[in-house]
């Protein structure tokens, strides 16, 4: 029913800096915490940081042998290619969201039943808003998502 739709991601500093974000948040917290409060509100600051530069270098720069760096839809199902060249068949979570030029995409590996991986789609960041359209259009017309 649908042509085999590829959307290779690209390394941007951008999409790295939205996934940390959440990291950098809870260390600025931790670190004005330590300073007002008690030094031992800190203690987690070096851990906090490390998420966070972990969490840029992989879904940001795509370093890593799980970084997710090719999303390509056949047959009607969606494969991903991974930084050590595995490509493993996922599904979209319901909690994904797609937009004009942005995609947040939870997605899950039925074979592994890890929790949901966040992929983010950000036109002329990541990929090209040409390959993001026939992407959406796949994700609003597939079958329903898993709950």
């Amino acid at each position: 029913m649908y042509n085999r739709i590829e959307l290779q991601l690209a390394p941007s500093h951008r999409v790295g800096l939205i996934s940390a974000a959440p990291w950098l948040a809870l260390a600025a917290l931790s670190a004005s915490l330590a300073i007002s409060l008690h030094p031992l509100c800190g203690v987690a600051l070096p851990l906090l940081l490390w998420q966070g530069l972990s969490r840029y270098r992989l879904r940001g720069l795509l370093q890593g042998d799980r970084a997710i760096i090719c999303l390509t839809v056949r047959n009607n199902q969606l494969q991903l290619q991974l930084g050590d060249g595995e490509t493993v068949e996922a599904d979209c979570h319901a909690e994904s969201r797609v937009y004009r030029t942005l995609a947040f995409l939870k997605v899950i590996d039925p074979a592994r039943m890890l929790s949901p991986v966040p992929v983010i789609l950000l036109a002329s960041a990541n990929c090209q808003t040409d390959q993001l359209r026939p992407l959406r259009v796949w994700l609003r017309l597939k079958a329903p998502a898993i709950p």
